[in-house]
Order: structure tokens, then C-alpha cells, then sequence
């Protein structure tokens, strides 16, 4: 029996050395043991020390304080945990339902690495030459600082100041992240540690998803946004994972999901990682079902055509015997949720085109949304139309925030803001097609998986609401940071 025993521990010591030699493998089995552990996790004290802890493992690991903290940016960016400010945008007496509707102002652990690594950089600068480097903008630069400008002063003409500049706040610490993640990749090794960060949280979200479909409720956890459901059909339960609304849920897959394709297919990947990408696509594709969102089924199947066309039209698109296995296996899932889940699904959209259905509720918030961006071509105020909703036209139904990004920037910061939106918009995927074709091998597919994932966001944005400081916001600009780099 010892001798049985002393094997076993032999056996499991080299495979722990590998694991720690081997940096691929050393953050996919850290990062699996961080989600394991935040699972949990009982409050906001645990998960700062499992931050510290963790953050303390990378850094023996990689001995470098940047690396570390952008892997832990990464890892908490899957759920919105933190310190929370409730304010009240409307009153429980005017709601109607006994209850405040309320702008949450969160300092997430996500905010406290990237604020981090702004200490970092500042700290560099300073030290090593004692005053601040002179950053040469780009153009594309100059355009989004106008339009921060513009959002900014959308302040001014808030009812609600306060509310819109703490918005301001977070969503200027949302846009470092698109600075940051340009400089941090001059580590060439986060080019191929990123994808696998995020195939880990995508498989997280939809292993998450998968067990509350299989519950058929929410799992319990603290990380968890408990108390809301979606309202609409009450056939299907529609898993959330550790988000606020399963739109919101399904938007982080999509984008994930639209990411992780392109990679599948990158050559240079190692088969470990091909095989952690693989599996992160079948598992989030199963949470994008349990969603039950029609509108993100549509936005992926549009852009998972797209991106595999575009691979072919520059010759990358090239399955191997592993991408082969892993397809066979999502075709034969697709075979068996489609006439399950995704038919009936489909064939309930009568319901939400109907009088005061899902579709009618939302042409109402554009309609109104356009109708007071006409009344204040410089912007309501951010993250205030729910409220100043409420108080021109009264309640037609629970307040909102407008369900199209496009039009939501043009209500709350103003037809400037937007114009110069659109503008940052057009010479950045100007900037990526122009680059696309001399850069490196490697640095195509991360760049090329980088557009197809903001493509993902503005797909669900323009049938979902999502706030300036949320965290599907800040996954775009990071894909942005990605796709400039």
C-alpha cells in the first residue's frame, strides 16, 4: 500500500511542477480555483482577501505587478461586487410599487486593479523621469476626449448633478482601460494569457448558467444579483448568471462568445489552450440558450457568419482534426436544444410584437427618448432618462433606461457626444482594417477576435439597455484597447 501511495504522490507532484513551470497552465488551474473558491464567498471581505491572495500568486508567478493586477482586472470583471452607494432617482410613493427605483453607484475590485495599474503607470513616469511623459495622441484619441468633454458638460444640464457626474466618474474609469490595455500588451505574453483569462470567465458564466437552468432558480451565492427576474414570458426561466438581468448575461456571452470563435481557429495557440477555448465555447454556448434571449441568438449567429467569412477571406479559416471534434460536438448540442429551447422560444415572438408586449414597451422608450433629445440637444444629464422619464409623461410601466445605445448617448449626453462617438467609432475599425494586413500572425487573430467582440456588443446594445458604468460597457473598450493596440 506505501509503495501505491508514495506513486500517487510522485505522480501528483509532477503534474503540480508542470502546472506551475507552464504559465498556461498555471492560470487556468489558478483562475479555475479562484471562481471555485468565489463560489463561496460570503461578502465583500472574503473576496478583497481572495483578491489579495490570488493577486499574490500571480505576482510569484510572473514578477511583474502589472501582469498580476491585470489578470485579477479580468477575473472580477465577470461579476460587479463592491462597495455600493444607493441613491434614489424616484421615490417609493411615486413608484407605485412601495419601492425607490435607485441609481447604484459600486467601487468594484475591478475598478481597485485598474486603478492600480494607473498608480503604476503614473509612479513609473515620475520616478524614472521625474516628471510625466508627454503621451503622443493619436487621432483617434483626440476624438474620444472630445466626446468626454461633451458627456461632461451633458452635467451642467442634469436634474440630477450629482448622479450624472458620479456616472462621469465611472465611466472615465471605465475608458483607462482602453488606454491601459494598448500599453500592456507590449508584454508579449499577455497575448496569449488574455484569450485564455477569458475563455475561463466565459466558462465560468456558463457553467454558472447552466446550473441555474437545471435548478430552474438562482444558485444562492453572494455574487449573485438576487431579486429581479425578467418580465415578459413566464414559460422559460431565464438564467442571469451572477448579472442583474439576463440580457445582461447574455450580452457578456455574446461578446465572449464572438472572442473566443476567432481564437479557436488562431494557429499559433498551444493545444492546451485550443482545448480550454474549445470547452469555454460549448459551455458558453449553452449558457446563451438557457438566457433565452432572442435578440442575442440573433446578434451571434450574424456575427459568428461574419467572422468565420472574413477568416476565410484572409485565408485563416483552417479546421483541424481537434476544431473538428469540438464543431461535430456543438452541432449535435444544437441538435438537441433547437426544437427543446431555442424553437419554442422563437415562436412566442407574436407575444412581444403584440399591443403592450416586450417590443412595444421598447419602441415607447425610443420614441420618448427622441422626443426629449429634441427638447435638449446638449443631453439630459447621464444615467437620468428613467427618472426625467417619469416626470414628463408619467408611468406607462417600470423605469427604464433607453434600450439602444445609440440613442441612449444621444439623450443623456447630447447630439454632440454622439456625432463625435461616431466618429471615434469609424476611425478606430478604420485603424483596424488599415493594420490588419501588416501585422503579425499572432497579433491577427487578437486583433481580429477584439472587433468581432465589440461588433457583439454593439449588436446587443442596440435592443438592450446597459448604463454608462456597466460592465458590459467597460468588456467594449477593452476589446477596443485589444483592437487598437
Amino acid at each position: 500500500m506505501y509503495p501505491a501511495l508514495t506513486r500517487l504522490i510522485s505522480f501528483l507532484r509532477q503534474r503540480f511542477e508542470k502546472i506551475i513551470k507552464n504559465e498556461e497552465r498555471f492560470v487556468f488551474g489558478v483562475s479555475l480555483l479562484f471562481y471555485f473558491l468565489v463560489y463561496f464567498s460570503p461578502n465583500n471581505k472574503i473576496l478583497l482577501g481572495l483578491f489579495l491572495v490570488f493577486l499574490v500568486f500571480f505576482l510569484a508567478k510572473f514578477k511583474n505587478l502589472k501582469i498580476s493586477l491585470l489578470i485579477m482586472y479580468l477575473l472580477f470583471l465577470s461579476f460587479e461586487k463592491g462597495k455600493t452607494f444607493s441613491f434614489v432617482l424616484i421615490p417609493s410613493w411615486l413608484t407605485g410599487r412601495g419601492v425607490p427605483y435607485n441609481y447604484d453607484f459600486t467601487i468594484t475590485f475591478s475598478d481597485i486593479a485598474c486603478l492600480g495599474l494607473v498608480a503604476l503607470f503614473l509612479r513609473e513616469e515620475i520616478l524614472s523621469r521625474w516628471k510625466i511623459r508627454v503621451l503622443k495622441a493619436e487621432k483617434v484619441d483626440s476624438v474620444l476626449f472630445a466626446f468626454l468633454i461633451f458627456s461632461f458638460l451633458s452635467i451642467l444640464f442634469s436634474q440630477f448633478q450629482l448622479i450624472s457626474f458620479l456616472t462621469f466618474l465611472k465611466f472615465a474609469r471605465i475608458i483607462m482601460i482602453f488606454f491601459l490595455v494598448r500599453s500592456l500588451l507590449k508584454e508579449l505574453r499577455l497575448a496569449n494569457l488574455i484569450p485564455l483569462i477569458l475563455a475561463v470567465s466565459l466558462l465560468f458564466q456558463g457553467a454558472w448558467t447552466s446550473l441555474q437552468f437545471f435548478f430552474q432558480k438562482p444558485l444562492g451565492r453572494a455574487i449573485e444579483h438576487l431579486g429581479y427576474l425578467a418580465a415578459g414570458e413566464k414559460t422559460f426561466f431565464r438564467a442571469q448568471g451572477t448579472f442583474g438581468h439576463p440580457n445582461v448575461l447574455a450580452s457578456f456571452l455574446v461578446i465572449l462568445f464572438c472572442f473566443s470563435l476567432i481564437q479557436i481557429f488562431n494557429p499559433k495557440q498551444t493545444k492546451f489552450s485550443k482545448k480550454v477555448l474549445s470547452l469555454s465555447f460549448i459551455v458558453g454556448s449553452l449558457g446563451l440558450v438557457f438566457t433565452f434571449s432572442r435578440a442575442a441568438w440573433m446578434v451571434t449567429l450574424i456575427i459568428g457568419v461574419l467572422a468565420l467569412l472574413f477568416l476565410r477571406h484572409y485565408g485563416k479559416l483552417i479546421f483541424d482534426f481537434l476544431l473538428r471534434k469540438w464543431l461535430t460536438s456543438i452541432a449535435f448540442l444544437a441538435m438537441i436544444f433547437f426544437p427543446l429551447l431555442i424553437l419554442p422560444r422563437l415562436s412566442q415572438l407574436y407575444s412581444a410584437l403584440s399591443e403592450y408586449g416586450v417590443a412595444f414597451y421598447r419602441v415607447y422608450l425610443l420614441e420618448k427618448a427622441w422626443f426629449l433629445a429634441q427638447e435638449s440637444p446638449l443631453g439630459i444629464g447621464l444615467s437620468t432618462f428613467p427618472a426625467v422619464l417619469i416626470q414628463r409623461f408619467g408611468f406607462f410601466t417600470w423605469p427604464a433606461p433607453v434600450h439602444n445605445i445609440f440613442l441612449g448617448i444621444l439623450v443623456e449626453a447630447g447630439v454632440l457626444s454622439l456625432m463625435f462617438f461616431l466618429i471615434f467609432l469609424i476611425l478606430a475599425y478604420k485603424r483596424f482594417f488599415f493594420d490588419i494586413l501588416r501585422v503579425k500572425n499572432n497579433l491577427f487573430f487578437l486583433k481580429t477576435a477584439a472587433f468581432f467582440a465589440t461588433l457583439g456588443y454593439l449588436g446587443g446594445a442596440s435592443f438592450y439597455s446597459f448604463s454608462w458604468d456597466s460592465k458590459i460597457f467597460e468588456l467594449f473598450w477593452l476589446f477596443l484597447g485589444i483592437m487598437l493596440y
